[in-house]
C-alpha cells in the first residue's frame, strides 16, 4: 500500500478512514470507468484511490471552493513554481524566534492572501501556509469571503513536503479538476462510475458547526437538496456525514453504517455516518 499524505490539513479530512472503507467499496472497483467526487476538500480519499491501483478512464475532482481547486491546478501544472514559493514561506516563518512575531507574519500572509490580488502560484502557496500554520487546518471565511481562521501558534510546523506533493503531481496527471456545484457533476458521469460525496457535515449542535468552506455555507436546505441529488442517481454513490437523526431521516431507505472516528478539532471520539445506495 503506497503512503501519500494529503497536501493539507483539513477539518473533517478522511486521511484515518479511507483504509476502513475498503470494506464498503463496490466490488471490483478498480472496474469502474469513472470515479467522481463532488467535494473533494483535502482529496486522502482521491488520493488513496489512485495511489493503491485503481485505473480509473476518468477521475473528476470537484470542490466549490475556488481556492482549494486553484491549489490542486497549480500542483498538477507548475508544482516546482509552486515549491520555490512555499520554500521561501516556510524559511521566513521559521527564521523567526517568538509566537508574537510568528503571528505577526500569519496575519500578514493572511491580509495578502484576502487581497486576491496574486497569480495561481502565489495564491495556492498562501493557502498552503495558511492551512498549515492556522488554526487545526480550518478553513473558514466570513461574508465578504474572507479568510479568518486564527494563528494556530504553531513554533514547529512541516509547512509542505517536497516529495509529497511531487508525488501527488503525478497522481493528478489526467484527472479532471472542477469547481462547479456538486449537482453539476451528473453531466460528468460516464460508464459505470462511482461517486463519493464528503459534504460539509450537518451540525450535530448549537456550536458543532465551525466551518464555512464558503461564504454561502452548506446549511439544512442544502443538505436535502444533496440528498435528493442522491436518490435521483442511478450510479453507484458512498456518501459520508455526522451521526445526526437528521441526515439518518433523509437517507433511511438505503444502507446506513456508523463509523467511529475522532474529531481532529475537538478533540474526542465521535461516530458518522457512512451511506451507500449498494
Amino acid at each position: 500500500m503506497i503512503k501519500i499524505r494529503p497536501f493539507l490539513q483539513w477539518a473533517g479530512g478522511k486521511s484515518r478512514l479511507v483504509s476502513l472503507f475498503d470494506t464498503y467499496f463496490p466490488y471490483a472497483l478498480s472496474g469502474y470507468d469513472t470515479y467522481i467526487e463532488p467535494f473533494v476538500g483535502a482529496g486522502a480519499m482521491a488520493i488513496y484511490l489512485l495511489a493503491n491501483g485503481n485505473q480509473f478512464k476518468k477521475v473528476i475532482i470537484n470542490d466549490l471552493n475556488p481556492a482549494l481547486m486553484n491549489t490542486y491546478r497549480v500542483i498538477q501544472r507548475q508544482p516546482y513554481e509552486l515549491l520555490e514559493h512555499l520554500e521561501r514561506l516556510k524559511q521566513e516563518y521559521h527564521l523567526l524566534t517568538t509566537m508574537e512575531d510568528k503571528q505577526i507574519y500569519y496575519l500578514k500572509q493572511r491580509d495578502a492572501y484576502n487581497t486576491g490580488n496574486h497569480s495561481p502560484i502565489i495564491r495556492a502557496a498562501l493557502f498552503i501556509f495558511l492551512n498549515k500554520t492556522g488554526f487545526n487546518g480550518l478553513y473558514r471565511v466570513n461574508k465578504k469571503n474572507e479568510l479568518n481562521v486564527p494563528f494556530g501558534k504553531i513554533n514547529k510546523t512541516e509547512v509542505f513536503c517536497r516529495v509529497n506533493i511531487l508525488k501527488i503531481h503525478d497522481l493528478l496527471q489526467g484527472v479532471e479538476i472542477c469547481s462547479q456545484d456538486f449537482a453539476d457533476m451528473r453531466k460528468r458521469i460516464s460508464g459505470k462510475t462511482f461517486i463519493y460525496f464528503d459534504p460539509p457535515y450537518y451540525p450535530v449542535s448549537e456550536t458543532a458547526g465551525f466551518c464555512a468552506y464558503t461564504a454561502g455555507g452548506f446549511n439544512g436546505r442544502e443538505q436535502i437538496r444533496l440528498a435528493d441529488f442522491c436518490k435521483s442517481l442511478s450510479c453507484d454513490w458512498m456518501l459520508s456525514n455526522s451521526n445526526s437523526r437528521f441526515i439518518s431521516s433523509l437517507y433511511e431507505n438505503f444502507h446506513v453504517r456508523t463509523i467511529n472516528t475522532r474529531h481532529l478539532i475537538r478533540r474526542q471520539d465521535v461516530t458518522e455516518l457512512l451511506i451507500t445506495n449498494y
